[in-house]
């Protein structure tokens, strides 16, 4: 409570992740930017394709801030594919892009770099619709087998965040996890109050899970501080 605050937040109107993300960028509502799910239904043609930034009505606060001078990176948000130019600074898709085949960096040269520092970066864009480890249902194991995963996933995502900034230092950087999303969607019981006693082996990987993203988020924070240059 001394050092940040929190509070409800409520979504965009469709409540979905395409639109929600996309008015973060912009700060327009759906509405205006046009995007309001994965696809979009073309009239004309009677076509569906998928939605991605060729189809946003409007500038993302990251071209903002590179046009105003300030140095930019964007790690791994979603609906970043495929993945624009940002002056003064460089852009790595999210899981919306289509894997290592496709481009998933602005600027191109970057990606060799990428692969460098985290060899594993192609894990890091799989959201994991089916966990790796196969009977999680009815098995405690094999449920935190998968937590690790993600676990894992967090530790890498935070390591090439600090070396790119180590690299290329930002005055903005834009980190994004995915895995409390995915975590959420498939241990929810296991995180409310409510039902966690249920099963209190999962309840502790759960919460092991929140403690290695914590201490993934106090990393970058202390890679990328300037206390040169906080102010209150």
């Amino acid at each position: 409570k001394d050092e940040g605050c929190s509070g409800i937040l409520r979504s965009t109107v469709p409540h979905q992740t395409p639109a929600a993300w996309t008015t973060f960028m912009t700060g327009v509502h759906p509405g205006t930017h046009g995007i309001l799910n994965w696809q979009d239904f073309d009239g004309r043609q009677l076509v569906t394709r998928l939605n991605n930034v060729e189809r946003y009505r409007g500038k993302t606060i990251y071209e903002h801030f590179g046009r105003a001078g300030f140095r930019v990176g964007v790690l791994l948000q979603p609906t970043t594919y495929p993945p624009f130019p940002i002056e003064n600074g460089f852009l790595l898709s999210g899981f919306d892009s289509p894997g290592l085949e496709s481009p998933f960096a602005m600027p191109r040269t970057m990606e060799r770099e990428i692969l460098e520092i985290c060899p594993e970066h192609g894990k890091n864009l799989d959201v994991n619709q089916d966990w790796d480890i196969p009977g999680h249902e009815t098995d405690d194991a094999a449920f935190e087998q998968n937590i690790d995963l993600f676990i894992r996933r967090v530790g890498r995502v935070a390591d090439l965040a600090v070396e790119l900034h180590r690299r290329q230092p930002r005055d903005v950087l834009m980190v994004y996890f995915q895995d409390p999303d995915l975590l959420e969607h498939r241990a929810w019981k296991w995180i409310d109050p409510a039902s966690a006693a249920e099963a209190p082996r999962r309840h502790r990987k759960v919460v092991d899970f929140f403690r290695a993203l914590d201490q993934a988020c106090a990393k970058i924070l202390e890679a990328t501080a300037d206390p040169a240059r906080l102010t209150l």
